[in-house]
This record gives structure tokens, sequence and C-alpha cells, in this order.
């Protein structure tokens, strides 16, 4: 047998596995922009740990095809993986695997295995039963599978935080430890603006890009958090689940910033967020390529799938609104006036 035939029959059975526990659960429909799912869970302890993440995308019923089915099941799963999946998971590398049929995604970072059956446009999001549930796992449950479905659809899961009103919003896109979170949670919490995520954000691109949000939820260090939500009290933090990550909490929007939690927004601008340490916040236009590159370096790499079509339709974006960088001042209240000012001032 060769090494494709054994991944893919492998991938069969994590499928049929999935399907057949899911099989007497209730369905529910998931809507995201043009995506329209059917979404299932093994279990009810399951259902009630992911879905307040994603509670404004999900629907009574859908009449999509496409079914999303998340299993919280066995370690052969891993343990009978065709790759080194125990030195991955050791590593903390992502890995991607594509063959004719299926794609496969480790996540070691919210462990959790997401494969996708092209043919029956079916994906399931694997969580090991061996193990509680992770903080990750309940902040951006199967955003793996998100990228995948919405990227055939034109839309791209990008790596950024967004704010705005409801006539218009902007993307704040960067890597981890560039102000994107903790920009994007001030903004609502002391610039009156609208959140619609600080961390994974659905961009559809064209002549009119709308943003869509995917989490409801926001991760703050506990320094930032007290900053931002003072009344946020006795939430974990990623270290409780992996003392290697760093001790980022997680909030429910809804709860810490009661109203501000946006679904939607046509697209204004690209903020980009720079920790200057500046005084006074300043925002300066730029090219799109910087633009691209913030907005590349992170989604590109940590989504899996075809590289080359999300950065076309990054690529796209950047040239379709336009660009600016965010100096950032110490003072969350002020830069968080800055960019609604800036924001109010947009067409």
């Amino acid at each position: 047998m060769s090494g494709t035939e054994r991944r893919e029959l492998w991938a069969e059975r994590v499928i049929e596995a999935a399907d057949h526990v899911t099989a007497e659960r209730p369905t529910l429909g998931l809507s995201v922009g043009p995506l329209e799912a059917q979404l299932r869970f093994s279990n009810a302890e399951l259902e009630a740990a992911v879905v307040p993440a994603i509670r404004h995308l999900v629907v009574s019923d859908s009449p999509g095809s496409t079914r999303l089915l998340c299993w919280r099941g066995p370690d052969w799963v891993i343990e009978e993986a065709p790759w080194n999946a125990a030195r991955i998971w050791g590593d903390r590398e992502n890995l991607h695997v594509r063959t004719n049929g299926y794609e496969v995604a480790f996540e070691p970072w919210s462990r959790v295995i997401t494969v996708h059956d092209r043919r029956r446009d079916v994906v399931v999001a694997w969580f090991p039963e061996s193990s509680s549930l992770t903080l990750s796992q309940q902040a951006g449950p199967f955003v793996s599978a998100l990228n995948w479905l919405l990227a055939e659809r034109g839309v791209a899961v990008c790596h950024s935080g967004a704010v705005g009103t409801v006539g218009v919003a902007v993307l704040l896109p960067g890597k981890g430890g560039s102000g994107k979170s903790t920009t994007s949670t001030s903004a609502a919490a002391a610039g009156g603006l609208g959140i619609l995520g600080d961390d994974f954000i659905a961009v559809e691109t064209g002549d009119a890009p709308i943003v869509r949000s995917l989490y409801r939820t926001a991760k703050l260090e506990p320094e930032t958090m007290a900053r931002v939500f003072p009344g946020a009290r006795g939430y974990r933090t990623q270290a409780d689940d992996d003392p290697r990550l760093v001790a980022k909490g997680l909030v429910y929007l809804d709860d810490v910033a009661p109203g501000s939690h946006l679904v939607s927004a046509p697209l204004g601008a690209i903020v980009v967020p720079n920790v200057a340490h500046s005084p006074e916040p300043s925002l300066e236009r730029i090219p799109p390529s910087e633009a691209l590159f913030a907005l590349s370096a992170s989604s590109v790499a940590q989504m899996p799938g075809d590289s080359r079509r999300t950065y076309g339709m990054l690529a796209t974006l950047v040239r379709t609104v336009p660009s600016f960088r965010l100096d950032l001042s110490p003072d969350l209240a002020t830069n968080a006036v800055v960019l609604r000012e800036f924001c109010e001032a947009l067409p």
C-alpha cells in the first residue's frame, strides 16, 4: 500500500467514525457569508463548550449540503495517523497534508486535528477525549475547517483584529505581540467602537469587501486584561493548559463589553498597529505592500490550505482599500479615541 493510500484510508476512517458518532445528534446550521453548513457535535458537553464562541454564526437550520462534524473521540486518531504526529505534537509544529481527495491539518496550539473530504463536502474537527478541552479550542474552534470552507467560496480568513461601526470597519492585522488584540479590545472598551474579533476574521474580497466576525471571544494577558476589562474575573488562561504558552486569558465579548460585538460591516481600511511607545498615537498612510506583508505573514503561515489562493485574495484586498500604520502610545484610551475618530471619518 502506498503512502497516499494509507493516508486516504486513515482519513476515510476518521470521517466515517465521526459521521457515525454524530448521526443521532441534533443538527444546527452554521452561516458565515456565502457559507451555509450543517453543524453536528458528538456530545452535549462539546457543544456547550464550543458554541458560545460562535453563537452569532449558529442558526436553527441550514440549506447547505456542507457538513461540519465536531467529534471528541479516542486517541487512535492520532496514534494511527500515517505521519509522525506524536513528534509534531511535542515540537508544536503545524502540519498540512493534501492528497487527491483529502486535506488534513494538525494544530498543536489547539490540539485539534481537522480532516476535509473535498469530494463529499464534509469536514471533521477531532478533539482528543483523553484530555480536557483547552482554552484555544473554546476561543477559536475549528478555525482550519472554516478557513478551508470559506476559501473555497472566495473568503479569506485573516490573522487580524477588526473594529468599527455598523457602517464601516477596519482590519488590524499583525503577528502575535503586534498589539492587534490590545488595540481591538480597548477600541471597544474605551473608544466606543464595535468589535468583530481580536484574532481571526473573515473577509469577503472584491470591489466592496465585507468583514465578518468568526468568534465573539478575546484573549489577553492578565495585565492587559485588567487595563482593558477591569471587571473580568475568574477566567482561564492558556498557561493552565500548557505552561509553555503565554498566559492569555479568555473572555466572551458580550460578557465584558455588552453590546460591543459586531457581526459584519463593510471594510473601509487596513490599519497596521505598531507598538511604538510614542508619546501620542499617530496614523500614517502606507503602501499596499506593507499592509500585504502584515496581513499575509501570519495569515498564510497559520492557516492550512492553498497559500497561493489566500495570498492572492489578500493582494486583491490591499489594492481595494487604503492602508495605514497606527503608531501606538502606552495610553490605551488615547489610542482608542484616535481609532474611533479615524473610523468616523471614513466614507
